[in-house]
């Protein structure tokens, strides 16, 4: 039977199956231990409580300040943002610097692997395996959307790039007359001198360094929330709209961290035709706006 303060704490803990998992450690433990344990269980779950809420509360707190920009924007524009689509995006990361030896070192090993593990195996891979070697180039409106965005989505690639046996795979298939040697070295060859600090190793100062062909197919395959919205937007009438995108100053993978800064860094209005940079100012307004009701 368990003690009442025990059970006053633990009417806070959780209910349902959570619960009941929680109290099966009763019969595990004495009076004293089982008491601390439940302690530390509601503290758990208060502080995952408190911070959904708060996770919550910003990304409510972000899409007030979203519309109230996108109307400021619409405003400034007049006719010329007439039905744009209206996107949020990332940034990548602004921290280049002369390549390290030791990571084009890991590069070059993890490339090696690979390599030797496609070649052992693409003599017997039949073509049906692979019916679009070549991937589809990017619209001139998507590559204006992740330029702007500058490689939110890349930070995660580290020094192996995401590229597997079956990336090589699909090389040589491209390529027949490559040996594994030589897959490496194109790979090697499109190395900058420069890279973004805790970045893919192929993310150089203009974007990813690699050919679509060379990407793995995480890289060519994987869109934001935004660019898988721009893509949905299937037929030609749609794709010719424009599109005002807000621009946000964390990456896709960290954006959700709690406390940190990510303020509106760029405002632009994206078309098939080019990119036009809005004031930054745009934004002042609502992010006070959003500030007070935050608080």
């Amino acid at each position: 039977m368990r003690g009442p303060r025990a059970a006053a704490a633990g009417d806070h803990v959780c209910g349902g199956a959570a619960c009941r998992l929680v109290f099966s450690r009763r019969g595990q433990m004495d009076e004293s231990a089982f008491r601390h344990y439940l302690q530390t269980q509601v503290r758990l779950r208060h502080g995952v409580a408190e911070m959904v809420r708060r996770q919550q509360a910003l990304r409510e707190a972000d899409e007030r300040e979203h519309e109230a920009v996108w109307a400021a924007a619409q405003a400034h524009l007049g006719a010329a943002a007439d039905g744009a689509l209206r996107l949020v995006v990332p940034s990548g990361p602004r921290r280049r610097a002369p390549l390290a030896q030791r990571r084009l070192e890991r590069y070059r090993q993890h490339l090696q692997e690979v390599a030797a593990a496609a070649a052992a195996t693409t003599a017997t891979a039949l073509p049906e395996q692979a019916p679009q070697d070549q991937p589809a180039a990017a619209t001139p409106l998507e590559g204006r959307l992740c330029g702007l965005c500058g490689g939110g989505c890349c930070t995660m690639g580290g020094d192996r790039a995401y590229v597997t046996a079956d990336t090589m795979r699909r090389v040589m298939r491209l390529h027949p007359q490559w040996s594994a040697a030589d897959v490496v070295q194109a790979y090697l060859d499109r190395v900058a001198p420069r890279t973004e600090r805790h970045s893919c190793i192929n993310h150089g100062d203009g974007g990813c360094t690699l050919p679509r062909e060379l990407r793995s197919d995480t890289c060519n395959d994987f869109a934001c929330a935004a660019l898988s919205t721009l893509q949905q937007q299937a037929d030609g009438a749609a794709r010719r709209q424009p599109v005002i995108v807000i621009r946000r100053r964390l990456g896709q993978w960290t954006r959700a961290s709690h406390g940190a800064d990510n303020r509106i860094t760029a405002i632009a209005l994206l078309t098939e035709e080019g990119a036009r940079r809005l004031p930054l100012a745009l934004a002042a307004a609502p992010a006070a706006l959003r500030d007070e009701g935050g608080a």
